[in-house]
């Protein structure tokens, strides 16, 4: 029984430190940005706005329908889609 490892999650991403891949990513580039133009804790205050921002889009949502939604949140010159969806579709069950 010693060499039992029980997880709480079987899809647990990975981790960098405390973060996800793409949290750490985030990161990295907010402290990158701010130290470039030395302001670190403007960096590190942006870091935890967009994390949050981050954390918010992700519960319960996978990227496609972030991406989904992004279809209308943007305009039209930056989403640039092959092929839209129907516009009478307002919310993406997924």
């Amino acid at each position: 029984m010693a060499g039992t490892r029980l997880y709480q999650m079987l899809d647990e991403p990975d981790r960098f430190l405390i973060f996800t891949i793409d949290e750490f990513l985030l990161l990295a580039g907010c402290l990158v940005i701010g130290f470039g133009f030395g302001m670190p804790i403007t960096g590190i205050v942006t870091f935890v706005v967009s994390w949050n921002v981050w954390k918010r889009a992700k519960r319960g949502l996978s990227i496609r329908n972030l991406i989904a939604s992004l279809y209308w949140v943007l305009p039209a010159h930056m989403v640039r889609l092959r092929r839209s969806p129907d516009s009478v579709i307002r919310e993406w069950v997924g």
